[in-house]
């Protein structure tokens, strides 16, 4: 018997909202967070979609998201700002800090807002589809906690440190690439998992750097193209953990 059932995007938004303010988020959290989770199903990338909303309630009843936190602003020169997310909804920090970039880009041509004490921000392409939207290219870099193991390593050092850029298109939905350094991020060989269906070869690694397809042993996602993967996570984490202040 088939249990998958069709339903509209916005009855889950409703759910969503519903199942975070439960647990006692306020909706200027709440409603950012799940429509970037909905919009990122709605684009095909339910590792990063609605299958987190269990994953967000729990870790904000249980308090390791800060359920309502204080955003605080420090504009460092008239195009660069921190956002600082004070521990909460690292989807709801990442679409501030991009509207504090569009429109600082709006009066100095460029801007760009570091984030700090955030969480888990989702898919990178909520925040660059949300400055192409506004008619200005967006580029997204976060880094992660270690989970890949670098080429030629042992164990594992950078995570999986995506990289997103967005541009608007005249009369069409935004040019839009959003990757991982790693050969795919770890929420996608977690859905493997649950689904219990056997990895691609060439995804992960086992807890000791030997390839697998077993989602069960699957520890680490490898680089992206070797040496250059582990190039661009180097990359991507001077531009957004070391330049951070």
């Amino acid at each position: 018997m088939n249990k998958e059932q069709l339903i509209s995007a916005e009855k889950l938004s409703a759910f969503g909202y519903a199942a975070l303010e439960a647990v006692g988020v306020v909706k200027r959290f709440s409603h950012p967070v799940i429509d970037g989770l909905v919009e990122t199903s709605l684009r095909g990338v339910d590792s990063h979609g609605v299958r987190l909303i269990p994953h967000y309630a729990r870790a904000a009843h249980i308090g390791r998201i800060k359920k309502n936190p204080v955003f605080s602003f420090r504009q460092t020169s008239p195009a660069t700002g921190v956002l600082d997310a004070d521990h909460g909804f690292g989807i709801a920090a990442g679409v501030a800090a991009m509207d504090r970039a569009v429109d600082m880009a709006r009066e100095a041509g460029v801007g760009a807002v570091s984030v700090k004490h955030s969480s888990h921000f989702g898919a990178a392409a909520i925040f660059g589809l949300r400055a192409a939207r506004k008619n200005m290219m967006g580029m997204v870099f976060t880094d992660v906690d270690s989970l890949v193991f670098p080429y030629g390593a042992k164990k594992t050092y950078f995570g999986t440190n995506p990289i997103c850029f967005a541009a608007p298109i005249e009369g069409e939905e935004p040019f839009c690439l959003d990757m991982a350094t790693s050969r795919v991020p770890l929420n996608k060989i977690l859905a493997y998992r649950a689904a219990k269906i056997p990895l691609v070869a060439g995804w992960a690694t086992d807890a000791q750097g030997r390839a697998t397809t077993d989602p069960d042993k699957a520890a680490s996602p490898m680089p992206i193209g070797d040496y250059k993967g582990y190039g661009l996570a180097i990359m991507v984490s001077i531009l957004s953990s070391i330049l951070v202040e």
